[in-house]
C-alpha cells in the first residue's frame, strides 16, 4: 500500500544548542532521505530562548514546507516538545512524539544519530557529578572581559563578557559553566577565584562588592534550586590542568575579541586546548 508522502523535522535541544535535520519521505519503501539540516549554538536562557527557536523553527520549517505539504516535527526532549504545542503561529507544525514517527527502527535511529553528531558532544545525565574548571579574564583596555570554562568530559565553553572587573568576569565563567548542565546534577567547580567563592558562599561581606558582582553571584545561587553546586579554590597558574586549560580559554576569547579573530580559528585552538588539559588531567 502506498503512503502519502511526508516530510519530517526532527528536532533536538540541549541547554544551549539547537540541532534540526528535514527528512523527505516520498513514500512506499524508498528510504527518507536528509534534505536539510542546521545548528544553532549558544542559547542560554533556561529551557528556551523563545526568540532563537522561534526564528530557527520558521526557517527549517519553511524550508521543509517547500519540500512537501505534510510537515511532522519529533522533538526529543519532552519540556520543548510542549513549547512547540502551544506555538499557534505555526500551523503546519504537527508535533509528534519519537514513537509516533512511520519509519523503520533503524532509520529513526539513523535520523538521531545524525542529529547528535551535529550537536558533537555527549551530554551528561541527572545524577551524576560533573567537575567544571572556569576562568575570567579582564583588561579595560585589551579585550575587555571574557569567560572560560571546561568539564572533564570535554564539554567547554569560551567568549567575552561585557563586564568592568575581574571578579565579574570570574562570575560569569561560573554562571556560565553552571547553566550549562542539567538539572539534579552535582556540579563541582574549580575557580582560582577567593572572592568569587566568597561571594557566592555569603562569607566574607565586604563594602567592595560592586552591585554587578552580587547580581551575578544571585544568579548562581538561583541555579542551586535545580542542581548542587559545590565550590573549590584551587591555586592558579600552579600545574592545575583544567584550570590552566580554563584560564587559556578565557585569555583566547580576550584576546581573540581584541584583535577580532574570527571564529573557526578560535574554535580550532579551543579544542586544541581543551585536548591538552585532558590528557594532561588524565596523566595525574
Amino acid at each position: 500500500m502506498q503512503t502519502a508522502p511526508t516530510v519530517s523535522l526532527l528536532v533536538e535541544f540541549t541547554y544551549d544548542r539547537l540541532a534540526w535535520s528535514i527528512l523527505s519521505t516520498p513514500g512506499g519503501d524508498i528510504v527518507p532521505e536528509i534534505v536539510a539540516r542546521g545548528f544553532v549554538s549558544e542559547h542560554t536562557t533556561p529551557h528556551a530562548d523563545h526568540d532563537l527557536v522561534r526564528a530557527t523553527l520558521e526557517h527549517a520549517t519553511a524550508l521543509a514546507a517547500a519540500v512537501e505539504d505534510v510537515v511532522d516535527v519529533v522533538v526529543f526532549n519532552q519540556p520543548y516538545r510542549k513549547l512547540l504545542a502551544g506555538m499557534p503561529s505555526y500551523p503546519l507544525l504537527n508535533v509528534l512524539p519519537l514513537s509516533r514517527i512511520n519509519y523503520r527502527d533503524q532509520q529513526r535511529l539513523s535520523a538521531l544519530e545524525d542529529l547528535r553528531q551535529c550537536l558533537r558532544r555527549a551530554r551528561p545525565v541527572a545524577g551524576s557529578v560533573i567537575d567544571v574548571a572556569t576562568d575570567g579574564a579582564y583588561h579595560p583596555h585589551r579585550g575587555g572581559g571574557a569567560y572560560g570554562w571546561l568539564a572533564c568530559n570535554g564539554e567547554h565553553s569560551f567568549g567575552s563578557a561585557r563586564v568592568r572587573s575581574a571578579l565579574d568576569a570570574e562570575l560569569v565563567a561560573i554562571l556560565s559553566a553552571v547553566r550549562a548542565q542539567p538539572s539534579g546534577c552535582t556540579v563541582r567547580v574549580s575557580t582560582d577565584s577567593r572572592d568569587a567563592i566568597a561571594i557566592i558562599d555569603g562569607r566574607g561581606a565586604d563594602a567592595r562588592w560592586r552591585p554587578s558582582s552580587l547580581r551575578l553571584a544571585d544568579l548562581i545561587l538561583l541555579q542551586r534550586r535545580r542542581l548542587t553546586v559545590r565550590l573549590r579554590w584551587v591555586k592558579g597558574h600552579a600545574g592545575d590542568a583544567m584550570n590552566d586549560g580554563a584560564d587559556r580559554l578565557a585569555r583566547l576569547a580576550r584576546t581573540g575579541g581584541h584583535w577580532g579573530t574570527p571564529s573557526h580559528p578560535q574554535q580550532t585552538i579551543a579544542a586544541g586546548i581543551v585536548n591538552d588539559a585532558r590528557g594532561r588531567n588524565s596523566a595525574v
